[in-house]
């Protein structure tokens, strides 16, 4: 399956659409880090648009992963635990074998980056639908579920940046073992041949077919996310005050409307609230006002202004 290189002094590896591909998914991992992390929620939708440029980058890349050139597919670089756990071993001991393409453990790494970016982008949709009621979720996913999901999120992206550390600490300890500069090969594409070096079978690359493929894929992407968005999103429900309250408590009182506050806390607030009028809230309806003279016994204390 795989052959040593016999006459090449340089081998391409990287075929252009890989090289747009990691350097397009460095630029939109590296906005949204720092629009998620750094700024303020006045640039979500920078973060937004940059993640979903993350996503369909890797859509493509999977596409080019089955029907790409020799170094693009997933069958050179993905490969048993046997064989990555040996490379370990090898690499430990300093007598790892060189790869042309990606290394055992960079396939691994390459796997667990497409893997966690995908989920990271799903959990961000399902944030953005829960809090801001925006996006292709917005219509499945209660509010109230925000809070987790949202630290869900945060949490991916701290381990995708574990994920990015160790792969750019992988990439210098590869440069300095075997005295080359694997970044400016994913510049140039070329890589140097040398005794030794295991090399894939050459396949080309089905441009066409990954064209169409990539094409089907990205338009039914986005018909669904089209579709999804325009689903009818549940509101919470609102409450409501009978005319009773309009005509005559906001003649003397400040009137606040019933939705500003959840129903527990306007029980709470109707329950301790020290004044000669309390307001009456039943089953979502602020429905008047009462005469009292005090509060409840041992609540007062629990509000603060």
């Amino acid at each position: 399956m795989n052959t040593y290189a016999e006459n090449l002094k340089t081998v391409v590896v990287w075929d252009p659409y890989v090289r747009i591909f990691h350097w397009g998914l460095v630029a939109s991992i590296t906005v949204a880090a720092i629009t998620g992390f750094l700024l303020g929620p006045y640039w979500i939708p920078v973060h937004v648009v940059s993640a979903s440029l993350a996503l369909g980058l890797i859509l493509l890349r999977i596409i080019w992963g089955f029907s790409g050139g020799t170094y693009a597919r997933f069958s050179s670089f993905v490969m048993g635990p046997f064989r990555v756990l040996g490379y370990f071993g090898d690499m430990l001991m300093g007598r790892e074998t060189r790869y042309i393409g990606h290394n055992p453990l960079g396939g691994v790494m390459v796997l667990a980056l497409l893997a966690v970016v995908i989920v990271l982008g799903f959990s961000g949709a399902a944030v953005l639908g829960a809090s801001s009621k925006a996006g292709p979720l917005a219509f499945a996913i209660p509010y109230k579920d925000s809070r987790w999901l949202r630290e869900i999120h945060e949490t991916l992206a701290l381990g995708l940046m574990l994920l990015i550390a160790l792969h750019i600490g992988g990439v210098v300890f590869e440069s300095r073992r075997h005295s080359e500069n694997l970044a400016r090969s994913m510049v140039t594409g070329s890589k140097e041949r040398r005794e030794g070096d295991i090399i894939s079978v050459p396949c080309a690359g089905l441009v066409s077919q990954a064209a169409r493929s990539g094409a089907i894929w990205l338009a039914g992407a986005a018909v669904l996310i089209a579709g999804l968005s325009f689903l009818p999103v549940p509101r919470p429900p609102v409450a409501e005050y009978i005319s009773l309250v309009a005509e005559e408590c906001s003649a003397c009182h400040m009137l606040y409307h019933p939705s500003l506050l959840p129903a527990k806390d306007w029980e709470r607030i109707t329950a301790t609230v020290v004044s000669r009028v309390w307001w009456k809230f039943e089953d979502g309806v602020i429905s008047g006002c009462i005469e009292a003279t005090q509060p409840a016994a041992g609540t007062a204390k629990e509000i603060t202004p």
